[in-house]
């Protein structure tokens, strides 16, 4: 009881210090540059090993794990982990800030890549698919293979967290079956009275850090009679007081982790009851026909679009 109390009383302390005027931070220069490092080798390890030929992550554990894991996979477990980001074998600072690095996998047994793909271009409706951690969105412009989205995230406990995000997003068909898409965020910008008339951007300067960039990697691998779709998310906050971090640090690490899990159950429990129900998976009529997209090889079946 009284480990629950201090937690309980710690967490009421750093969210009410986090709504204060004097918590307001601005990310610096340093921080920036740092998190731009960090993406950059990210992004270098995943051209790594897909040139290995380890499109999902699963991909380069010992055979006997992998035959596990896409065993449990097909099962209806996800697989998640903590990613790490390390430059030569050294983990990457990231001085005033933090760093959250979550991949997971889902397979959704009995869907395509084409309409996979159409699922998670539907922007337009992820506030409703994924309420309430998306409070509003829509898609802004596309073009073949890319498109632009914003979306409101949402959370909330003791206070209320909303941050109005835009993202870029680029992907490519490495062939009939496989495909990357990269989506960085370009603009970030938290939100006050959310839900009342007044509702409105923050000054900036007044922010608090709760979240500054968020970059999101789906790789869709189409095998195994349905789609494995991995997700990784790298997002940079704020960083944590130090006097508080034996408090806090157990809730930053849950939430990115139980927000990811939600996303994965979420995306396969949407598009196998839409197929069930024999629905569309997604409204795709706003988005260019992906059976024109720029595929190699053979073109994927989009009649279930």
């Amino acid at each position: 009881m009284k480990g629950r109390r201090a937690l309980s009383l710690g967490l009421i302390l750093i969210l009410n210090l986090g709504v204060s005027p004097s918590f307001a931070t601005q990310m610096k220069p340093n921080t920036a540059s740092a998190f731009e490092h960090y993406i950059a080798v990210t992004e270098d390890h995943m051209s790594a090993e897909e040139g290995k030929g380890h499109f999902l992550i699963i991909d380069g554990l010992s055979p006997d794990a992998r035959k596990r894991v896409y065993a449990e996979l097909q099962q209806g477990k996800l697989y998640i982990q903590q990613g790490r980001a390390k430059d030569d074998g050294h983990n990457i600072p990231v001085p005033d800030g933090m760093a959250h690095d979550w991949i997971g996998i889902v397979f959704i047994p009995g869907a395509n890549l084409v309409e996979t793909l159409a699922f998670l271009q539907d922007a337009d409706h992820y506030q409703e698919i994924f309420k309430p951690a998306v409070r509003q969105s829509h898609l802004v412009s596309w073009g073949e293979n890319e498109m632009k989205l914003s979306e409101q995230f949402y959370h909330k406990t003791i206070v209320t967290v909303a941050v109005n995000t835009e993202f870029d997003a680029h992907y490519t068909f490495l062939d009939s079956n496989h495909l990357i898409c990269r989506a960085h965020s370009t603009r970030t910008a938290e939100v006050e009275h959310v839900g009342q008339p007044d509702e409105r951007e923050m000054a900036p300067g007044s922010e608090h850090g709760y979240l500054w960039r968020m970059n999101t990697y789906w790789h869709i691998a189409q095998q195994d009679d349905g789609v494995y779709l991995q997700v990784q998310t790298v997002a940079l906050t704020r960083n944590v007081p130090a006097a508080l971090e034996w408090v806090v640090m157990p809730l930053v690490k849950s939430i990115p982790r139980a927000t990811l899990t939600t996303f994965l159950n979420t995306t396969r429990t949407t598009i196998t009851t839409r197929k069930a129900n024999h629905e569309p998976v997604a409204d795709t009529s706003h988005v260019p026909p992906i059976a024109n997209a720029n595929i190699p090889g053979p073109k994927p079946d989009s009649a279930n679009q």
